[in-house]
């Protein structure tokens, strides 16, 4: 998982340490993602309840524990932890 992420920077010519902007609040309460966000939603026809801030915690809590150990850990989706 962590080098599909990695690619997925290269790939975009994006430095990786640049995750770290959308983990603050200037982005995740930035007016016009939270309208963009909202506009997403509408075309996925998803009745997801689920605002951009709490999306990007989401997006923090199961990105960065990839970072964050040298271990091989595998995702629990029942409880949504790493392991």
């Amino acid at each position: 998982m962590t080098q599909a992420v990695e690619e997925t920077f290269k790939q975009r010519n994006t430095k990786l340490s640049n995750r770290f902007a959308i983990y603050q609040d200037e982005f995740k309460y930035n007016e016009n993602k939270q309208i963009q966000w909202k506009a997403f939603l509408r075309r996925q026809i998803s009745n997801i309840d689920l605002t951009f801030p709490v999306c990007i915690d989401k997006i923090n809590e199961f990105i960065e524990p990839l970072f964050l150990s040298s271990n091989k850990r595998s995702w629990d989706p029942e409880i949504r932890k790493w392991m």
